[in-house]
């Protein structure tokens, strides 16, 4: 049998100077310094752009956060006011005791105040006519209960006071003329 021969065949290695191993090997080391310098300036400008955008966005979210606890409390209050003068008017309807009738006047004037500040906050314009509309319901309610709490100091909460008073003191000396005759 016949040997083989192995011929290997190897290429010439060139030898490699340090500056051709290296990441841009073909640029001078000054370029290569300026390059690394411009391109981290403009990444921090960009990074400063997203840092300044999400400033904005996040500035937009606590104003709307913001106004929208707002009027969340200012809803709130006025719907504590506006039980407070359903409940005192009932009240003062059952039991006629002035205490009640002062607290309404009290509470009318304060769910009036709070309802125009509700409608004076921008966040609420949506609901403009609606609130235009309960501050001018809870002006006549006032209205109306005045003038029912001015009919009932007439007619008189006692038997000794307004017309119920008159009436009986009226019907004992008609009482007595007649018994007279």
């Amino acid at each position: 049998m016949a040997k083989e021969k192995v011929v290997k065949q190897t290429l010439p290695i060139e030898e490699q100077s340090a500056g051709s191993r290296t990441f841009l090997s073909g640029i001078r080391l000054n370029s290569r310094v300026i390059l690394f310098v411009v391109i981290g300036i403009l990444s921090l400008a960009a990074m400063g752009g997203v840092f300044f955008n999400a400033e904005q966005r996040l500035r937009i979210a606590l104003d709307s956060l913001t106004s929208s606890y707002d009027i969340a409390n200012l809803s709130f209050r006025v719907e504590t006011a506006i039980l407070a003068l359903n409940s005192d008017s009932q009240n003062f309807l059952i039991s006629k005791k002035t205490i009640y009738a002062e607290n309404y006047s009290k509470r009318s004037s304060e769910a009036a105040i709070l309802l125009t500040n509700l409608q004076r906050l921008p966040a609420a314009s949506n609901g403009q006519m609606m609130l235009k509309t309960l501050i001018e319901s809870v002006t006549k309610h006032a209205t109306y209960f005045q003038n029912t709490l001015q009919i009932q100091s007439l007619i008189g909460t006692s038997k000794d006071k307004g017309l119920v008073a008159k009436t009986a003191i009226s019907g004992t000396k008609l009482q007595t003329q007649i018994s007279a005759t």
